[in-house]
């Protein structure tokens, strides 16, 4: 139903699906006029624990991928460029 809602929230989703601009684009579909839309994730180069994990599993073995496979929406300014 479009424009029924008067907030839309993303917590920690939008890195984890393979097209977030599909999901921005149900949540703005489904918002209603000067309702609220919000999101979070996670910064990859500032959460030194994710960072960290990754950089022990790669000197555990050297093949391990420099990242956990989330390709989007965890550097600076790309959450704010999907909006």
């Amino acid at each position: 139903v479009k424009a029924s809602v008067d907030a839309v929230l993303s917590m920690l989703v939008l890195m984890l699906v393979p097209d977030p601009a599909c999901v921005v684009a149900e949540m703005r579909r489904v918002l209603r006029p000067g309702g609220v839309a919000a999101a979070a994730t996670w910064d990859d180069e500032r959460f030194e624990l994710i960072r960290e994990f990754w950089d022990e599993a790669r000197e555990v073995d050297p093949s391990a991928p420099l990242r956990d496979g989330r390709t989007h929406c965890v550097r600076p300014g790309e959450l704010r460029a999907l909006w």
